[in-house]
């Protein structure tokens, strides 16, 4: 049995909210702060990502067929399927 390893669902939505609430606790007025870092993490990130996928996809391809992403990644390669 494969099981996924939900990233995005784990440790990007609950990054970003952790980091939030953690502004809830904090002294008055770092809810704007803990926002900018968010943000920040993001502009930061999302280009180097962009630019990896690049340099993988030049040097030896990216590994997803397109009648693979057609059909859906969690059929094809996980085995599971999130509707009937």
């Amino acid at each position: 049995m494969i099981i996924p390893l939900n990233v995005v669902g784990i440790h990007g939505v609950g990054g970003i909210l952790g980091m939030l609430v953690v502004g809830l606790f904090a002294a008055h007025g770092h809810r704007a702060v803990q926002l900018t870092l968010v943000v920040s993490a993001d502009v930061y990130s999302s280009p180097g990502s962009h630019t990896i996928l690049k340099w993988i996809d030049r040097a030896m391809g990216l590994p997803v067929r397109p009648q693979e992403e057609a059909t859906g990644l969690d059929t094809m390669q996980h085995s599971e399927g999130a509707y009937s």
